[in-house]
């Protein structure tokens, strides 16, 4: 009778026999480190990176001390040990390990210790430093970098405050889908600073920000649909775009709806007919996702209900009213 061994027992024997490798060894370290402490634009495989704020700390400063004793020349990983001191607001220390990754050209480092610069953490703020590092990286084309350099002409910090050249830095980060500088970019032709004034750009460029998720873009794209500033008016994809802002954590989106449901604010200046209501819903539910009840958007601020926007004009409860008892069911009605 064959012998059967368990899936576990096989594991071992292979193991022993050198033809796995364990996942503790050097490979297992880095990664450990990438997961807990690298940086979203990064280039590291099957790690989608995690923002400052949100790093864990001991697991990471852990993680990366370990990664740095397996390859203590690999800047990527002495970044990510920077990264986790930063978060624990070891300053001194995670200065230093930023430098010595930014001396090897690392971009992502040269742009972080531009960061301490700029905000004064741990040393004195220092707005010409924070630009010359903030260059080196944005000559690498790193997106935040080239984010960073535009908004400092922008604004005059460590340089004369220069509107064309602002945009020029801006419309970089932003065709490599720096969102927060596609955002900045709009403003620019919303305000007309750096280029001719043009809203109905400025409404297109915070439109495709907002479908990938950037709700300050979203919330502009609301106001301009409600009040038809540089786009034709359509309360009803007003109302979903919205939601979609209140619903990703946007305060004043979220204060609005409260206003509007308290009667302290009207919204729009007509009732949403049908045709609206159905034509918001389908874009709430095929590009925001986001239908009263219902959506997958993770970690979701609270907000008001979408029928909360008072007097019998919600655009979802006028969708609602229009509809099969299956398509209530869909559009999250109940």
């Amino acid at each position: 009778m064959p012998t059967i061994f368990s899936q576990s027992a096989l594991f071992g024997a292979l193991l022993l026999a050198g033809g796995l490798t364990p996942a503790t060894g050097q490979a297992g370290a880095l990664d450990e480190c990438a997961r807990y402490a690298a940086d979203h634009y990064q280039d590291v495989t099957r790690i989608s990176g995690v923002e400052l704020e949100d790093i864990d700390v001991s697991k990471a400063i852990d993680a990366c001390h370990q990664a740095v004793e397996s390859a203590p020349d690999d800047p990527a990983v002495l970044f990510q040990y920077a990264r986790s001191l930063h978060a624990a607001k070891r300053f001194d220390e995670a200065l230093a390990w930023y430098e010595k990754a930014a001396g090897k050209g690392y971009a992502p480092a040269q742009n972080n210790v531009g960061m301490m610069y700029f905000n004064g953490e741990g040393l004195e703020r220092n707005y010409t430093l924070a630009f010359k590092w903030y260059e080196g990286a944005a000559k690498q084309a790193y997106p935040p970098a080239l984010y960073q350099i535009g908004m400092m002409y922008a604004n005059g910090f460590g340089v004369e405050q220069d509107y064309a050249e602002a945009m020029k830095w801006l419309q970089a980060a932003s065709d490599k889908q720096y969102l927060d500088a596609t955002y900045q970019v709009a403003m620019m032709y919303y305000g007309g600073l750096g280029v001719p004034r043009d809203k109905a750009t400025a409404y297109n460029t915070f439109a495709y920000a907002g479908m990938n998720a950037h709700v300050d873009s979203t919330y502009m794209e609301a106001i301009m649909l409600e009040t038809g500033d540089g786009v034709e008016q359509h309360c009803g994809w007003a109302e979903v775009a919205l939601h979609a802002a209140a619903r990703g954590g946007h305060a004043l989106a979220q204060k609005r709806l409260n206003d509007i449901a308290a009667g302290k604010a009207k919204f729009c200046e007509r009732a949403v007919s049908p045709a609206d209501a159905m034509a918001a819903l389908l874009v709430g539910l095929f590009v925001y996702g986001i239908i009263q009840g219902g959506g997958d958007g993770g970690d979701s601020a609270a907000h008001p209900q979408s029928d909360n926007l008072g007097s019998g004009e919600s655009v979802f409860g006028a969708a609602c009213a229009v509809m099969t008892p299956m398509e209530q069911a869909l559009g999250g009605c109940y």
